[in-house]
């Protein structure tokens, strides 16, 4: 599971109109207990959204509802060449932290640790 502080937080900058796209992605998968991290690798136009979730291992119900919020986020700014990455840390042996890129931005995190 994924801690407040267990996730180191590479500096990287976020262009405004990726910030845009982020911010309504994550205002939308928030109130999601699942979600644990929403970063962002790389910049405008080829960035990549990496999402942590701790979910039931192959539960679609989730991915659907990120997925969905995805799409609909890539249409509030053309922003067409943001990817999505999407990790269940509960379907993996090895910790997530292996899996996430070198450098990246924390756009979300939610605190477990309550």
């Amino acid at each position: 599971m994924i801690g407040h502080n267990q996730l180191s937080e590479p500096a990287q900058e976020v262009s405004e109109g990726l910030s845009t796209v982020v911010r309504h992605f994550v205002d939308a998968i928030k109130h999601l207990s699942e979600l644990r991290l929403v970063a962002v690798e790389g910049s405008s136009p080829t960035a990549r959204l990496w999402v942590i979730i701790s979910a039931p291992p192959f539960e679609s119900r989730f991915r659907d509802q990120i997925y969905e919020a995805y799409i609909d986020a890539l249409s509030v700014v053309e922003q067409s060449g943001v990817t999505l990455r999407l990790i269940n840390a509960r379907e993996f042996e090895d910790d997530v932290r292996d899996i996430l890129p070198q450098t990246y931005h924390v756009m979300y995190r939610q605190d477990t640790a309550a």
